[in-house]
């Protein structure tokens, strides 16, 4: 599926209907340009999984992950990844 937003309200109701048909162990390809609203639809999708969590952009850290303390919830843990600096697979060893 591709989706084009041109606002953040539409990047939230994308994001709290991705967040409803979510299955365990699903993985999410954000495409875009730096500063093209990656990281504001993961902050919105956290929220949705009821995660109370600060969502950051893990630009220069690679990876952050972001857990609720309700672990009876089917989707508890969401790993985000920006992988944008990276130019070979062996980067991420």
């Amino acid at each position: 599926m591709e989706v084009l937003s041109k606002t953040t309200e539409t990047t939230k109701e994308l994001a709290c209907r991705i967040a409803l048909d979510l299955e365990e162990n699903t993985v999410l390809a954000l495409h875009g340009d730096l500063g093209s609203g990656k990281t504001t639809f993961t902050r919105y999708l956290v929220d949705a999984l009821g995660i109370n969590a600060r969502v950051q952009s893990p630009t220069f850290i690679l990876h952050r992950h972001y857990s609720s303390e309700d672990k009876t919830k089917l989707i508890n843990t969401v790993h985000h990844l920006d992988l944008y600096r990276l130019t070979q697979p062996s980067e991420l060893e």
